[in-house]
């Protein structure tokens, strides 16, 4: 971002020398038609808004993005809000997604609906542990005055998700919050593949230890031998009893 202050510093979160370790960050933008999706996309790509777009089917933008003197390999598919979330899910198109970027329109209640029915597939699909970072974006922002979904609400569906962060913003106005959503969420995209790139190192290092119960012989032996040699209970009554009679 231009100006001091504004978005989050990646050197704070010591994240300036793990860019070239991860390769391309892959998001995938999802919501129903005409909330501005590939609006969004665009203006963060290229600083620029266009009023119009033919767009039937999802489309693939691939850009190196510069984010705080990095640069950011990153791939956006921008899907075409005539699929379900499962006809995405069925055809493969969610696969290999490092974060997801769900889109509403401040203006259309309808579209804010199916944004919510989302974020809560996502959490079901990825689960509460989920390490997927996800954007919820209230688009349109400067269509205030025909505003038919408050802040709040935006505020209330991104809690539903363990690592969802919501930003209101517009397309067509400015470009400074699109880039303060989408730079948020690849912040946290790094940081979810640094944490799976750890975890992933540590597995390879730690050694597998066997169950002792079930894969020792040593063990097994010794089981044997504490069942042959046990007491039994019952015997020694029978015993006591004879004895007594």
């Amino acid at each position: 971002m231009s100006k001091k202050g504004k978005g989050i510093s990646l050197r704070k979160l010591g994240l300036t020398s793990i860019w070239s370790r991860h390769g391309t960050c892959n998001i995938i933008v999802l919501g129903s038609e005409d909330v501005g999706k590939t609006a969004l996309i665009v203006r963060f790509l290229t600083k620029k808004y266009l009023p119009e777009y033919d767009h039937c089917t999802s489309r693939c933008y691939e850009r190196n993005v510069n984010v705080n003197d990095k640069v950011l390999p990153v791939r956006i598919t921008d899907t075409s809000g005539k699929e379900s979330f499962t006809s995405l899910k069925s055809k493969g198109l969610l696969e290999g997604a490092d974060g997801f970027v769900v889109v509403y329109s401040i203006t259309d209640k309808r579209s804010f609906l199916k944004a919510r029915e989302v974020i809560k597939l996502l959490n079901e699909d990825l689960g509460q542990g989920g390490q997927t970072p996800v954007a919820l974006i209230g688009n349109k922002e400067d269509l205030s005055h025909y505003r038919a979904v408050c802040a709040k609400e935006g505020q209330r569906i991104a809690l539903l998700y363990p690592r969802c962060s919501f930003h209101e913003c517009s397309a067509a106005r400015e470009a400074e919050n699109v880039e303060l959503a989408f730079e948020e969420l690849l912040c946290q995209v790094l940081i979810s593949k640094e944490r799976r790139r750890r975890l992933s190192a540590f597995s390879v290092l730690t050694p597998k230890i066997q169950n002792p119960r079930r894969n020792s012989a040593g063990n097994s032996t010794l089981s044997n031998w504490w069942r042959k040699n046990r007491p039994n209970p019952e015997h020694e009554v029978r015993q006591d009893r004879t004895f007594t009679m």
